[in-house]
């Protein structure tokens, strides 16, 4: 009974065009829409040749919009779509289109065709090692996070665990509820070994039907008499900024809690995540823990991408004894660009520079017009600075500088800039 959302806008602007047709997914995270708007997403497309539009997906969830109508170059396609569909997971978009052609290229009829998108999520998972634990005796709880990096949702329909041994005890994973794109959900497993060695099990996301997914986490650990205990066993960072060189630190403390000294002969960073978690201080490698004394290990935050994204902490004694830790924090974007002039005449050019990227990421940097965009590489910081020409024989008038990265759906754009014409006359007066 309450608008919640208006799909047709980004954070900072409202479509400057007509929009229609949406189309729904299943669970209301996405929506399709054809739209006469140019601003709603970086690079505006050619100018419309018919009735069609450009066709963009809204997330509902972080907010973020993309263009489906892509050329294979990544360029955008002329508007020609329209009467788009949803699958219920927001994976396959099905739609009419007047220039098929653009959009998958090859020998296509000319006319109105139909053209199937599909959407497949990229998952990820960090396997979690808990260590030595008591025979018969249940653990504490360890966790794991599945995130979704999209652009599709990832709907399992059942969670199992290949030895008992490793029970799921709860978490934010259910079978039958979609995690979108740009969410995640926690996995929580307990271990209670049933025999001495080492163990291990696979908890598998299952989905079925047509393009069925599954993303598996990998739990071991090792049935025996401990003799290392990490604490806190897990630990949240927090959220950290990417590309800046400000740092979260956390600090574990690895316990001797049997009746012999240990060696501590490794410790280690593992995961999917792990270069975000480099070791800071290391207090426990090459040391000799007394019982009931106490090295600690320090490793700081610095996340390379945005989101969930987590470590394993695995420190290993001489004896073969060992013990884990979770750490894990969110990293977020904050882009920005700076152009150090405020006018530009046709045939020149501005430098573009920008900071808060990925590191090592591709970017589109462009005028909002018809230009076609730079592909401009960012360092291992996420900065970048680029020569950006104007065109000659551009018109006069206020133009903004668009920078995207297409891998992450993360734009910045700069205040219009002034474009001046070159070597214009000023008209003589008859007498």
């Amino acid at each position: 009974d309450r608008i919640v959302a208006m799909a047709s806008r980004t954070a900072s602007a409202i479509g400057n065009g007509a929009s229609r047709a949406p189309a729904l997914d299943g669970d209301g995270h996405a929506v399709a829409f054809v739209t006469a708007a140019d601003n709603l997403v970086p690079l505006a497309p050619p100018a419309s040749v018919g009735d069609g539009g450009d066709l963009l997906i809204a997330n509902l969830v972080d907010g973020s919009i993309e263009r489906v109508t892509v050329r294979p170059d990544g360029n955008a396609a002329e508007p020609g779509a329209s009467s788009p569909r949803l699958s219920t997971s927001g994976r396959s978009v099905l739609f009419a289109s007047t220039v098929a052609r653009q959009l998958v290229g090859g020998d296509v009829p000319t006319g109105s065709q139909i053209v199937r998108v599909e959407r497949f999520p990229h998952l990820e998972v960090t396997p979690v090692d808990v260590g030595t634990v008591a025979i018969g005796l249940p653990s504490q709880e360890w966790r794991t996070t599945v995130v979704n990096r999209g652009p599709g949702a990832f709907i399992p329909e059942q969670i199992i665990s290949t030895d008992p041994a490793f029970a799921i005890t709860g978490g934010t994973c259910f079978a039958g509820a979609p995690i979108p794109a740009a969410d995640s959900c926690e996995i929580r497993v307990v271990f209670t070994p049933v025999a001495d060695g080492p163990a291990s099990s696979a908890i598998s996301l299952q989905e079925t039907g047509y393009g069925a997914l599954n993303v598996t986490a990998l739990f071991s650990g090792v049935g025996g008499v401990p003799t290392l205990v990490a604490d806190p066993s897990g630990q949240n960072l927090g959220s950290a900024v990417v590309g800046t060189r400000s740092e979260t630190v956390g600090s574990v403390s690895v316990i001797n809690v049997g009746p012999f000294d240990e060696h501590i002969v490794a410790v280690g960073i593992s995961g999917a995540n792990s270069s975000d978690f480099p070791i800071k201080a290391n207090g426990c490698g090459g040391t000799v823990i007394p019982p009931g004394q106490v090295c600690q290990v320090a490793v700081a935050f610095r996340p390379s991408a945005d989101g969930p994204r987590d470590a394993i902490i695995t420190v290993t004694s001489e004896g073969g004894a060992t013990t884990s830790a979770v750490v894990y924090g969110t990293g977020t974007y904050e882009p920005g660009i700076a152009i150090g002039q405020s006018t530009v005449k046709p045939g020149e050019s501005v430098i573009v520079g920008g900071l808060g990227f990925p590191a090592a990421a591709t970017l589109s940097v462009g005028w909002s017009g018809s230009e076609q965009p730079l592909s401009v590489a960012t360092d291992r910081n996420g900065a970048f600075s680029v020569r950006l020409p104007v065109v000659q024989g551009s018109a006069n008038g206020p133009r903004r500088v668009v920078v995207i990265d297409p891998a992450n759906r993360h734009d910045a754009i700069e205040s219009d800039i002034i474009l001046v014409q070159g070597n214009q006359r000023t008209p003589r007066r008859r007498p």
